[in-house]
């Protein structure tokens, strides 16, 4: 019996500890995040980000996301239904983390398509077809190309800028700035530089309108 007493107090103990670490975790990364914001020092935006929507807008969506990252496929029509919502007090700027395998493949192709200005127009291809080409057992990134070649880009530009086009050092940026956030996954989305806690319909709309209030912008 007093054996048993000993083994339940030690597993309440180690939940205790369990809870306020992750309370500590989070509140550190708060501050983390609020410090950044106070000092200016923001590793949300640089100057070689892309973003669409109205450049002067107030409320700023920031996106870390892979193209090759299924979730990143399923959320991006919500992230979609809130810029169209709230256009033209919204822009949404789009971070890389190339996690898997054809992810920095399939980024230099979309970032190939921004020199001509149809950046937005290959993300919503690359996405829409991520099941087929980032197939885990059968991946066959060169899909990307025949998707692409459907819409108005010009394919053979595309292809002459995907092999000049050099994408380190944006995507080493993004990883540093990842870091100094404490992103370990994709999608996450910041939303003038508040993270979005949940990934869900109501819990982006929330969160955007909450800062349009504060802003005054609707």
């Amino acid at each position: 019996m007093k054996n048993k007493s000993l083994i339940s107090i030690s597993l309440v103990l180690v939940v205790v500890l369990f809870i306020i670490a992750g309370f500590i975790y989070e509140n550190n990364k708060t501050n983390k995040i609020n410090s950044f914001t106070s000092k200016n020092e923001q590793p949300f935006v640089r100057n070689n980000s892309v973003f669409v929507g109205n450049k002067d807008a107030k409320i700023t969506i920031v996106e870390f996301f892979d193209p090759e990252c299924p979730a990143c496929a399923a959320f991006h029509p919500i992230v979609n239904a809130a810029f169209k919502e709230y256009f033209p007090n919204i822009k949404i700027v789009y971070r890389y983390l190339a996690n898997h395998k054809y992810s920095k493949y399939a980024i230099k192709i979309i970032e190939a398509a921004r020199k001509q200005g149809k950046y937005k127009q290959a993300l919503e291809i690359v996405l829409k077809t991520q099941q087929f080409w980032a197939d885990p057992q059968d991946l066959r990134p060169e899909l990307i190309w025949q998707y692409l070649a459907n819409s108005d880009i010009d394919m053979k530009q595309l292809k002459k800028d995907f092999l000049k086009i050099n994408i380190d050092i944006i995507l080493k940026q993004a990883r540093e700035d990842a870091n100094k956030l404490n992103i370990t996954g994709t999608p996450t989305l910041f939303v003038n530089s508040k993270e979005l806690k949940e990934l869900s319909y109501k819990a982006l709309f929330d969160l955007v309108e909450n800062e349009i209030l504060k802003e005054g912008t609707k």
